[in-house]
């Protein structure tokens, strides 16, 4: 199986204050990342080098501070501007545009997976909320999030990752329809007790060897190693 870009690792984190949230695109697998508040370039939208981390910086959105990005299949980049709601950005330009007008405390933001549906799951602090834009609804979902969640990332699953802060269980997955945590990863969690953003490649959740040849494979040689 062959990726269209080298990333090996299932998740994509930048370890510093600049970054508070991270994307990959769901065809290109180009990791994006934006700036929060505590730089002097707020709302700024970045694309990153995936083996250095190195920051390249694409424009300002216009918003002061991001939460959090998110991918939907076509390759849209929304993103959750804090204190003024939920938004588009150009991934060319940084220029984002406001969607839904919320003063909600929205820290992580990921899309369903599910097919003809457009529904985003967003964290507030120990708070899941679901928002369903056809019908335009914003609500709690859930309300026993393991600690402070600020990054969110859906899983081909259906099951959430979440990053938590300052707490033990750092990162574990949750079931958003059952409202139920999974488990956690106790190897990761001694390590990185403050996740701001987390973003999985496509091809990191692809089966390969399947004898299909899939939208992020050139070939598939039924070779259950991606190589």
């Amino acid at each position: 199986m062959k990726s269209s870009e080298p990333i090996s690792n299932i998740t994509a984190r930048i370890v510093t204050n600049l970054i508070e949230s991270l994307a990959i695109h769901p065809e290109t697998n180009m990791i994006y990342a934006a700036s929060g508040d505590n730089t002097e370039q707020k709302g700024h939208l970045y694309l990153v080098d995936g083996k250095t981390g190195e920051l390249f910086p694409i424009g300002s959105t216009g918003f002061k501070e991001i939460e959090d990005l998110a991918f939907d299949s076509n390759g849209t980049l929304w993103a959750w501007a804090k204190g003024d709601g939920l938004i588009i950005i150009d991934p060319t330009t940084g220029i984002g545009t406001l969607m839904l007008v919320s003063n909600v405390s929205v820290e992580g933001l990921t899309l369903s997976k599910e097919p003809y549906q457009t529904i985003f799951y967003d964290s507030v602090n120990t708070e899941l909320w679901s928002y369903d834009m056809n019908a335009n609804k914003l609500e709690v979902s859930c309300t026993n999030l393991f600690g402070e969640t600020e990054a969110l990332e859906m899983m081909s699953d259906g099951q959430l990752l979440v990053g938590t802060h300052n707490v033990a269980f750092g990162l574990h997955a949750f079931n958003p329809q059952t409202c139920q945590i999974i488990m956690a990863d106790a190897t990761l969690s001694n390590k990185f007790k403050d996740v701001e953003g987390i973003a999985l490649p496509i091809a990191a959740c692809s089966v390969c060897g399947d004898g299909t040849i899939q939208t992020n494979e050139q070939c598939d040689d039924g070779n259950a190693i991606g190589d």
